[in-house]
């Protein structure tokens, strides 16, 4: 790689110099009169198109020099490559002759288990029997171990069964729990809507009797107005209190009319009691009124009552609920538990980890 750049600096060294000579002398053929010769130097333009040409194939020889080298040492790399692989095929071939070789030995081909102990052909060097000795015991004891095996067995089948039990048990209650509450919203629903229709029941009978009592007040006002104006065409037509003499000549008790006192205290009396039918009118207006704001208010406070007794109702279900909840909770803790304890108890592997083997 050295040798590549140095030749590289020397091939651009040249190069320069080559161009540095060409413009000097083309500067000396212009900056001779003698020797410029008037439009296109063609010699001039031929050598420089030669020279290019020159160049560019300098050019691609070199880059041709250079794919080769690279190609070569691609080549050089893979035979490298692949001879090692081929070493390390070797290696690992002798490897696994030696390996097989030494499997072959007798001494790597030894016994490693027989069959089962002959304890009649054992003598008390062999240390299998001894005077005494329980020849039964690893029978009744595999016979043991499968006895309590089923026991557990059946343990946990009736601690399964139970524990369905007790979740179709809470599944039925919270069934129960949440039909009792359907029913309750339902009921509430209900009573909330009978309500509303006897406030709406109230308010038309109370609708209905105001206009029946505006109809009477009405009625009664025209007879009066009736009355006054029959009595009125009674009085302005009756020849007596028009005071027409002509009719009364001979009459010796001539009424004469009323004193200027007599007709004052009249006209007084007149007013009083004018004053006090407008009070009277005053009055009743007052009175029904009032009676309509105590109505207003009365359904009001019926409304606000409805609306405590509702928030109540809410709360009293969702204190219910949290307290079904976390009664749940808890039944599932102390289930989550009781199921803990048990598999610490029947499926450790220290439990069943000497079924079926020997004290010895």
């Amino acid at each position: 790689m050295v040798k590549k750049v140095k030749e590289r600096e020397n091939l651009e060294h040249a190069r320069a110099l080559a161009m540095r000579q060409r413009f000097e002398e083309r500067t000396k053929h212009f900056l001779n009169a003698k020797q410029r010769t008037i439009g296109i130097n063609k010699e001039a333009l031929d050598e420089q198109v030669n020279e290019k040409c020159r160049m560019q194939q300098a050019e691609k020889m070199q880059n041709e020099e250079e794919a080769t080298e690279l190609k070569a040492l691609c080549d050089y790399l893979e035979k490298q490559g692949k001879k090692k692989e081929e070493d390390i095929m070797e290696r690992q071939q002798d490897v696994n002759q030696t390996l097989a070789y030494q499997m072959t030995l007798p001494k790597n081909n030894a016994l490693k288990k027989d069959g089962p102990l002959d304890l009649e052909r054992c003598g008390p060097s062999s240390l299998q029997c001894f005077d005494g000795e329980d020849r039964e015991h690893d029978e009744r004891r595999k016979l043991q171990q499968q006895q309590l095996q089923i026991w557990c067995m059946q343990g946990i089948h009736e601690s399964s069964s139970k524990q369905r039990q007790e979740e179709q048990k809470e599944n039925e209650y919270a069934t129960y729990v949440l039909e009792e509450d359907n029913v309750r919203c339902t009921v509430a629903k209900e009573s909330e809507l009978q309500k509303r229709q006897d406030k709406v029941d109230v308010m038309q009978e109370n609708m209905l009797l105001a206009e029946e009592r505006r109809i009477a007040k009405m009625n009664e006002d025209k007879l009066q107005k009736e009355l006054e104006r029959k009595e009125t065409e009674f009085i302005s037509s009756s020849s007596f209190y028009c005071e027409e003499t002509e009719s009364r000549k001979g009459r010796p008790d001539h009424f004469k009319g009323f004193s200027s006192d007599k007709l004052q205290s009249i006209i007084a009396d007149n007013e009083q009691v004018a004053l006090e039918k407008q009070l009277l009118k005053e009055d009743e207006k007052k009175l029904e009124r009032d009676w309509a704001s105590y109505g207003d208010d009365l359904v009001a406070q019926m409304d606000i009552a409805e609306i405590e007794k509702n928030k109540w109702r809410q709360k009293e279900k969702e204190l219910l609920l949290q307290t079904l909840a976390q009664q749940r909770e808890e039944q599932m803790q102390a289930k989550r538990m009781m199921e803990q304890e048990r598999r610490e108890l029947f499926s450790g592997e220290t439990f069943f980890s000497k079924f079926g083997t020997s004290c010895r």
